[in-house]
């Protein structure tokens, strides 16, 4: 059982555009093996040889089925708000809902905005299949405050991962301490999953982590706003849950723009992130900005 995590490899080289001819050949090489399928309000992403599972809102609301090679990572994922320390709520409690903008191609994406007379938020998902074993997601959130008076907001991204489509003997860290970088590995082996938030001046990030116990770390509709602290050392081993929050004061119709990049890699695959993040690239380098509607 691994009981420390070493420290990992350094990211950040990752997140380079390769050149626009290699995005062209890869292009007409798998187009068409990139797919986007709808029913109702469930979508299917899928690029080389991943696929991710998305319903924008119902009953079961989530990103689920994030499979890299046949073999499914993700268990569930969404977000949930809150505003002026009020309940909790998923996303798409926010109504009306837009038609979702879909595109196809090497880099799928999906984009879909809630809103009300005081409120939006639009999320837009890229999906990326960097090789045979290491696939990415880049997740951009804006959110709008719309209401004409200053708010305060929490924002959270939930997450439970089940690397190697095994949901137990599993271990997340905060590595470094204090830092918006979040990895998840099996004990038995499978590779790490890693998360990075981007954020700026005026955003305070911190993640919380636990055993799963079905409570979503607090994360359910009309439960009362949720407060991280980040965790220190090891969470685990065993079946585990996570989610990041993000917290900022929003002026008058004014936005921020918050983005994440996850990795799924498989046995010995971590160092290939090194590869090429292709389009991901446009996620992680946004900063938050504050800005007028």
């Amino acid at each position: 059982m691994v009981s420390e995590l070493r420290e990992p490899m350094n990211n950040n080289k990752a997140f380079h555009r390769c050149g626009w001819g290699f995005q062209g050949a890869l292009f007409a090489i798998l187009i068409a093996a990139s797919v986007i399928q709808a029913q109702a309000q469930n979508y299917n992403l899928a690029t080389g040889d991943t696929s991710l599972q998305i319903n924008l809102g119902g009953a079961n609301p989530g990103l689920s089925d994030w499979t890299v090679g046949s073999v499914n990572q993700l268990e569930q994922e969404w977000f949930y708000y809150s505003v002026n320390g009020g309940s909790v709520n998923s996303i798409d409690t926010i109504a009306p809902w837009s038609a979702p903008t879909i595109n196809g191609g090497i880099s799928p994406t999906l984009s879909e905005t809630y809103a009300s007379t005081s409120l939006s938020v639009t999320t837009t998902f890229l999906l990326q299949s960097l090789n045979h074993s290491v696939a990415q997601l880049g997740t951009q959130v804006s959110i709008q405050n719309l209401s004409g008076a200053s708010e305060t907001f929490n924002f959270y991204q939930y997450s439970a991962f089940g690397l190697g489509g095994v949901p137990g003997n599993q271990e997340i860290q905060v590595y470094p301490a204090g830092t918006s970088t979040l990895y998840q590995y099996s004990t038995l082996g499978g590779g790490y999953y890693t998360e990075q938030a981007n954020t700026g001046v005026g955003t305070t990030v911190t993640e919380g982590a636990a055993i799963n116990n079905g409570t979503q770390l607090g994360l359910k509709n009309g439960n009362p706003t949720v407060n991280f602290t980040d965790p220190s050392g090891l969470v685990g081993p065993g079946s585990v849950n996570f989610a990041y929050e993000f917290t900022a004061t929003l002026a008058p119709n004014s936005g921020i723009i918050l983005s994440t990049i996850q990795t799924v890699p498989e046995p010995s695959s971590l160092a290939l992130i090194s590869s090429g993040l292709l389009a991901l690239s446009v996620f992680y380098g946004r900063k938050l900005v504050l800005k007028k509607v």
